[in-house]
């Protein structure tokens, strides 16, 4: 009955993952149509005056902070949230999910980069699954949860903090 409800929750994640991607793809393409019709405008309208070195540097870092996020790496962002919200992921468990979902390299760091998650509590979640589902010795569930890709402070507060 357990599996019949994670397989079940698995496949409600991936309806809301193929949702989100279709807005972000729409939010995508609407605000490139956008940036194309304001590029097509004479350049003789738009005269930068000179200025200094100190003032370029300035602004570049200012274009810097304020760059678009790409649409793959929003995707890859809101598909962890997904995730995280599903089951207890690992950073680097949450990394190869992303990849197996055929995401960038850049973008699938991007959402591990900038995921707001709390690992420990995320490796507690995955221990308890795992109790949940198949009941093992605390050594075992620390070495699976190793294997998972936690780190041993990870692995071990979730051994520590798991429910009698």
């Amino acid at each position: 009955m357990t599996k019949i409800k994670l397989l079940a929750m698995l496949g409600v994640c991936g309806l809301m993952l193929a949702a989100c991607g279709e807005e972000a793809a729409n939010e995508d393409t609407a605000s490139e149509s956008s940036v194309v019709e304001s590029s097509a405008a004479p350049e003789s309208e738009s005269v930068e005056p000179e200025s200094s070195e100190e003032e370029s540097s300035e602004s570049e870092s200012v274009e810097t902070e304020t760059e678009e996020v790409s649409a793959e790496h929003k995707n890859a962002l809101a598909s962890a949230e997904n995730y995280l919200m599903v089951m207890g992921f690992s950073q680097t468990g949450l990394y190869d999910q992303l990849i197996f979902d055929q995401y960038p390299e850049e973008s699938a760091q991007y959402a591990v980069d900038n995921i707001d998650a709390d690992w420990n509590e995320q490796a507690l979640s995955s221990a308890k699954n795992y109790q949940d589902t198949m009941p093992m010795s605390q050594g075992a569930l620390y070495d699976q949860l190793i294997f998972d890709g936690f780190t041993e402070e990870q692995a071990q507060y979730a051994v520590d903090n798991l429910p009698e």
